[in-house]
């Protein structure tokens, strides 16, 4: 079964042992994202969390932005089962739908983030495009995801840190490196996506201290 599966998506029990670990495998993904959304999202602002998962990280947002509408989408099912039974009655909704299609209007959102699932997109410029799409005029845009060029040692610090028990943090250590290296793309190759979305301006940057690039940008204030 593999954890970090291909852009084919989570099978059922790949999902459910993902939702699990999640806080912890993904958890310094999602705090140096929730860090920058702290700038980003602005009281009644309107954010979109595609490929939201389980819900781990629309939950953080709304906590550090309670006045925002949070809209996540993930193509699975069975998380978007499991985000709807995390988020419980809190003031935020979740949708199935791929990056690739997302059934909303043009400029329906002030922010789109995304955290861990470029990888899985089947078409990353149509899924950027898509992002691209979704921004209100001065919109923001933030992409976060595993970075090919990452130095080995930077995965095992990143590794190391998870709390769990020695042997899974070996299997799970040696599965993200592995996906690091057929999944994840470089800053030059995101870069050059980028470059082929109009209507965007952003640029992509590694992450210190963590094995991943970013995209940050905008849509511009007038939108032609």
């Amino acid at each position: 079964m593999a954890l970090f599966p291909d852009k084919g998506g989570y099978p059922t029990l790949a999902a459910a042992l993902f939702d699990t670990l999640a806080p912890t495998i993904a958890g310094p993904f999602h705090a140096w994202a929730v860090g920058r959304a702290r700038a980003l999202v602005g009281a009644d602002e309107r954010v979109l969390d595609v490929g939201c998962g389980g819900g781990h990280l629309a939950l953080q947002i709304l906590d550090a932005q309670p006045t925002a509408e949070l809209v996540g989408i993930d193509p699975s099912p069975t998380m978007i089962t499991r985000a709807r039974r995390r988020a419980g009655a809190r003031r935020l909704s979740f949708v199935e739908a791929p990056a690739e299609a997302l059934p909303f209007a043009d400029g329906r959102f002030d922010v789109v983030v995304s955290v861990g699932a470029f990888k899985h997109w089947s078409d990353q410029g149509r899924g950027l495009r898509e992002c691209t799409r979704m921004l209100a005029p001065g919109g923001r845009l933030l992409v976060l995801e595993a970075d090919r060029d990452s130095p080995p040692q930077d995965v095992e610090a990143f590794v190391s840190a998870w709390r769990l028990p020695r042997p899974l943090r070996s299997f799970m250590g040696r599965t993200l490196a592995r996906m690091i290296r057929t999944q994840g793309l470089t800053v030059g190759e995101t870069e050059a996506l980028v470059g082929t979305v109009p209507g965007l301006e952003a640029t992509v940057h590694s992450i210190p201290g963590l094995p991943a690039w970013a995209i940050e940008g905008r849509r511009p204030d007038a939108i032609p």
